[in-house]
């Protein structure tokens, strides 16, 4: 063994538990609260003394009457990426500075989904989803008499709809591009955990509630078409949706699915499986104490064990492979606890179940994903590549657009211009905009 890695290894082993709470949170949080409190503070003045009337008019960017995937992706920049050069590690590292801290205390359970607040048009609610199990989102709603088109924007593993890869997002497509707009915190995570204490099954089951929330929205008089755009585990997870057979009713505003885990258990690998590579050892240890760190203080977790070890079923849950195994699987697609359930067969079947690669080729509303080939969490491999451009071009509802730089959901960093362009674009075409006011009930 390399001496040089065996000593990193165990410095960032040893030092994750100390170093994180008492230097890393503090100043995360300082920097991240600092800049989000001028963003609504500045926000709040505009919209005070510069907001401009409610357009009456269709967005240059919109598709006209007959529209296609092929015409939308030949209007994006996508090959004007101009990224800064650094490396997939440090721009993951780079993009997620900011929500060191929230991501910590998203794994406790005082200051869960405390961190950073929303402008004053914006309001927090409980969405009733599968089972009547509630989640929370956060809306950001223009006047009914004027409907918009919506937007559904959903986080990846470890974060929320509060945290700096979501919020800044969820507030320019609010204020700037026109559109309705909903946040929402996935099972397990954010205040979606406050609410009810239900595991998270890694995107699988989760596509049946982003559809339920797209349900309860349509009840709303402000929409005019819904949109969904995913990070990471919510790219997989909008991916899902887009392949259901419910997609063409529900989702007429575009799919957006940016660094999906596109082979989940190579995915898996990256936070259970020591790496090979000494630069992914931080982000390595990072998440699994994390991870570590969630699986402690969740509520479900102690009630799991014991009802486990009562029931015939392995208790010990150290790691998100063992979460997923011993919990998630046997919980969820074993009907119960049942102990004559084979756990390694539910495993296997939840990771197929959760792993968007056979989804993308049952897309059946117009669907954009984005993936930079340095991803060092959810890698792709050269043959995915290949399959997946290979697949966009047979399909009519797919397209694949692969960078060669980019890291981990990292495009706001390196080059934010293309970045908010490309999105803004996009849904702006899929989107049905009103050209007069009407009354919020007709």
């Amino acid at each position: 063994m390399d001496i040089r890695y065996w000593i990193k290894d165990k410095l960032f082993e040893r030092t994750m538990p100390v170093v994180l709470p008492t230097v890393a949170v503090p100043a995360s949080l300082t920097a991240g609260v600092t800049i989000h409190t001028v963003e609504n503070v500045l926000r709040k003045f505009h919209w005070d003394h510069h907001a401009k009337p409610s357009p009456t008019t269709v967005p240059p960017d919109a598709g006209g009457e007959v529209r296609s995937l092929e015409e939308v992706v030949s209007r994006l920049p996508l090959d004007e990426f101009d990224p800064l050069p650094i490396n997939g590690y440090d721009a993951t590292t780079l993009r997620g500075l900011l929500d060191i801290a929230p991501m910590y205390f998203d794994t406790g359970t005082l200051l869960r989904g405390r961190f950073y607040r929303y402008p004053r048009h914006f309001h927090e609610t409980l969405i009733p989803v599968l089972e009547g199990t509630p989640i929370s989102g956060i809306l950001g709603l223009h006047h009914a008499k004027l409907p918009r088109p919506g937007l559904v924007i959903v986080h990846g593993l470890m974060n929320s709809k509060r945290q700096d890869q979501v919020r800044p997002l969820t507030i320019k497509a609010f204020y700037d591009w026109g559109f309705n707009v909903c946040a929402i915190d996935l099972r397990g995570f954010g205040r979606s955990a406050e609410s009810v204490s239900v595991p998270s099954a890694a995107g699988g089951i989760e596509a049946g509630d982003v559809m339920d929330v797209v349900r309860y929205l349509r009840r709303f008089p402000h929409f005019t078409s819904i949109g969904l755009l995913g990070f990471s585990l919510g790219g997989g997870t909008v991916i899902k949706v887009a392949a259901s057979r419910e997609a063409p009713d529900l989702i007429d505003g575009g799919v957006m699915a940016i660094s999906p885990p596109i082979d989940f258990e190579a995915a898996l690998s990256r936070f259970e499986d020591p790496p090979e590579d000494h630069e992914h050892l931080m982000t390595y240890h990072f998440f699994r104490y994390l991870i570590r760190r969630m699986l402690t203080h969740a509520e479900i977790m102690r009630w799991a064990r014991k009802k486990l070890k009562a029931e015939g079923g392995d208790p010990n849950i150290d790691g998100f492979r063992s979460y997923l195994r011993n919990l998630v699987a046997w919980g969820y697609l074993g009907h119960g606890f049942d102990s004559s359930s084979d756990p390694d067969a539910l495993l296997d079947k939840l990771l197929k179940l959760t792993s968007p690669k056979r989804d993308l080729a049952r897309v059946k509303v117009p669907t954009l994903v984005l993936h930079a080939k340095d991803d060092p969490i959810t890698p792709v491999s050269e043959q995915d590549v290949k399959e997946l451009e290979h697949l966009g071009r047979e399909s009519r509802f797919l397209h694949c657009h692969f960078t060669e730089r980019g890291g981990h959901t990292a495009f706001q960093v390196l080059d934010p211009k293309w970045y908010y362009e490309v999105i803004r674009k996009y849904f702006t075409y899929w989107g049905a905009w009103e050209t007069e006011k009407r009354h919020p009930f007709a």
